[in-house]
C-alpha cells in the first residue's frame, strides 16, 4: 500500500480492495466460517454458490444486525501507534419463495432475493516518527525532476512548489531540491476509510429428486469509498519552515455486476459436494480526488494551496472464481464441512468505460498499469473454509476457521501476511423462528510504503452477527 505521492493513482490496491470478501454474514454462516458450498440453506450461502437456494423447504425472511470493529497497529522505525474504528452494520437481510411441484422429480423451484454486506472499509492507519532519515518533501522534489515548474503534477508537485517546499536547484530549471533544511523531523501519517461493498443477489434454485440442486443468481453490488490522508512533518531545529501539512481526498462510488451458477448432489443421505463458477465482476467506477498543502514559516505566516478537483471513470474486471465443497451430517445432532475457493488476480483489469462522458484524449491509458503492476505484483489466491456445528435439543454450536491468500504474488511481499480467521457462534430454534449469533475475528499485515521508508501494519477484524429467521 503506497501512502502519500501516488495515493490517488490507480494500483493493485483497487483491485484487493474490491476483489477480497471477508467473512461476514448471517450468524449461522459466519459462526461456521462460511463454510457452506455444499449445504446450501443460508441466505450469506447464496453469494457463493445459489445452488443453496434449492435447499430451502420452506418460505423464509431474514434480517440481522450486526458490529464490526476494526483495529489496525502501525509501526514505523520502532514507534507503534494502534486505532479502533467501530461500525454497526445490517449484515444480511432476504427473502426466499418456495414453490412445491406435485407429482414430479423436480421438487420445488425457490425464488429469492438476499442483500448481504460483503465488505466494510471502515478503518484508521497511522504511523508516526521522529528522525532525519527522510522527509516527504524529499519525495516531491525527486518527482519533479525532469519537469518545469509550470508543468508540474497538480495534485503533489505542484502544490509543493506553490508552498514554498521545493525549488529549482541554481542554474538547472529541470532539477529540484527541498527547502528544509537536514535536522529531524516529527512526522505523522494519517489515513481514514470508509465505505462499504453490498451484494443484491437476485437468485432462482431448483431441487430435483431430494438429490440434485442447482441454482443461478445475478449480483448489483453497491460500492461506496472514501480516504482522507493526512501527513504532517515539523522540523526540530526550523530556520525559515516551521512544519507542513499535505492532505488528499478521495471518494468512489461504483457498481459492479456478476452471474454465478452453482449445483449441490446428495451423494448418500450423510455427505453432499457442491461446485460454483462465478462470472469476472465488472466494476464501474466514478472517482473524485483532490489535495492541498499548507505551510508554516518561522515568521508565523502561512501558505495554503489546493489542487482542482480530479475525477475518473473506468471499469475494473475482478477476475473469475471457482469453488468446491463437501459436507458430511451426523444424521440430526450436527455437521462438518469444507470448501475451497481460487481465483487468480493477476488476471486482472482496468479499462475505460464505453460510452465515458470523459473526452477519449484525457482517458487513462491502462496498458501500463495492467502489464507493469497487476501483473507484476498479484498472483493466484486459494481460500480454504472450514466450520461444524452441533445440536443440543434446540441449541446449536458452531465453530469454524479460514485462511486465504492475500492475492499479493510470494516473491513481491516484504511484511504482507495471508489471512487467517476463527469464528464461534450458537443458535436457538424455537419453533419457526430461529435466532442465530456468529463471531469472527481476522489478522493479516500489510506494507506501507511512506516514500523511501516501509512501514508494517497489523490489521484486525471483529465482526459479529445476530440474526432472526422467520419460516412460514
Amino acid at each position: 500500500m503506497l501512502a502519500g505521492l501516488e495515493s490517488n493513482a490507480q494500483n493493485e490496491q483497487d483491485v484487493l480492495r474490491y476483489g477480497q470478501t471477508p467473512l461476514m454474514g448471517s450468524g449461522r454462516y459466519i459462526g461456521m466460517g462460511g463454510a457452506f458450498n455444499a449445504l446450501g440453506g443460508d441466505v450469506s450461502a447464496l453469494s457463493s454458490n445459489p445452488a443453496g437456494a434449492a435447499v430451502f423447504l420452506s418460505n423464509e425472511f431474514i434480517i440481522g444486525l450486526g458490529l464490526n470493529l476494526n483495529s489496525s497497529t502501525g509501526t514505523y522505525f520502532g514507534r507503534s501507534t494502534g486505532n479502533i474504528e467501530p461500525k454497526i452494520i445490517v449484515p444480511t437481510f432476504g427473502i426466499i419463495s418456495n414453490q412445491n411441484i406435485k407429482d414430479s422429480k423436480w421438487k420445488s423451484v425457490n425464488f429469492g432475493y438476499t442483500y448481504n454486506r460483503i465488505a466494510d472499509f471502515t478503518g484508521k492507519t497511522s504511523l508516526r516518527s521522529k528522525d532525519n532519515k527522510s522527509s516527504l518533501a524529499e519525495g516531491f522534489a525527486e518527482a519533479a525532476n525532469g519537469n518545469r515548474y509550470d508543468s508540474l503534477d497538480l495534485f503533489n508537485t505542484n502544490l509543493a512548489w506553490e508552498t514554498y517546499l521545493i525549488d529549482t536547484v541554481a542554474g538547472n530549471p529541470y532539477m529540484y531540491k527541498t527547502t528544509l533544511n537536514s535536522s529531524e523531523k516529527d512526522k505523522s501519517y494519517i489515513t481514514t476509510t470508509r465505505g462499504k461493498m453490498g451484494d443484491n443477489l437476485f437468485v432462482v434454485g431448483a431441487n430435483y429428486d431430494n438429490k440434485f440442486y442447482i441454482g443461478a443468481g445475478f449480483s448489483v453490488i453497491g460500492i461506496s469509498f472514501s480516504a482522507s490522508e493526512v501527513n504532517r512533518e515539523r522540523v526540530s531545529a526550523p530556520d525559515s519552515i516551521d512544519n507542513f501539512v499535505y492532505q488528499s481526498s478521495y471518494n468512489a462510488d461504483a457498481t459492479g455486476y456478476n452471474a454465478k451458477i452453482g449445483a449441490i448432489y446428495r451423494v448418500a443421505d450423510n455427505l453432499r459436494v457442491g461446485a460454483n463458477v462465478q462470472t469476472p465482476t465488472t466494476i464501474r467506477v466514478i472517482e473524485e480526488f483532490y489535495s492541498s498543502i499548507n505551510t508554516d514559516f518561522t515568521s508565523g505566516e502561512d501558505v495554503y494551496f489546493e489542487s482542482p478537483i480530479g475525477q475518473n471513470n473506468y471499469n475494473i474486471v475482478i477476475p473469475a472464481r471457482i469453488g468446491f465443497g463437501v459436507s458430511y451430517l451426523f444424521g440430526k445432532k450436527g455437521l462438518v464441512s469444507f470448501d475451497f475457493n481460487h481465483m487468480d488476480y493477476s488476471k486482472a483489469k482496468f479499462k475505460n468505460q464505453l460510452y465515458s462522458s470523459v473526452p477519449t484524449e484525457e482517458q487513462i491509458n491502462f496498458d501500463d498499469i495492467n502489464t507493469n503492476v497487476l501483473a507484476r505484483y498479484l498472483g493466484p489466491s486459494s481460500q480454504i473454509k472450514m466450520g461444524g456445528e452441533y445440536k443440543i435439543n434446540n441449541l446449536t454450536l458452531r465453530a469454524g476457521y479460514g485462511w486465504a491468500e492475500n492475492g499479493i504474488k510470494r516473491d513481491q511481499r516484504i511484511d504482507e501476511t495471508d489471512v487467517s480467521t476463527i469464528s464461534l457462534g450458537a443458535g436457538i430454534t424455537i419453533e419457526n423462528m430461529s435466532i442465530d449469533f456468529g463471531f469472527a475475528n481476522s489478522q493479516y499485515s500489510r506494507s506501507v510504503f511512506y516514500y523511501s521508508d516501509v512501514a508494517k501494519v497489523k490489521y484486525g477484524m471483529n465482526t459479529a452477527s445476530l440474526t432472526v429467521l422467520f419460516r412460514y
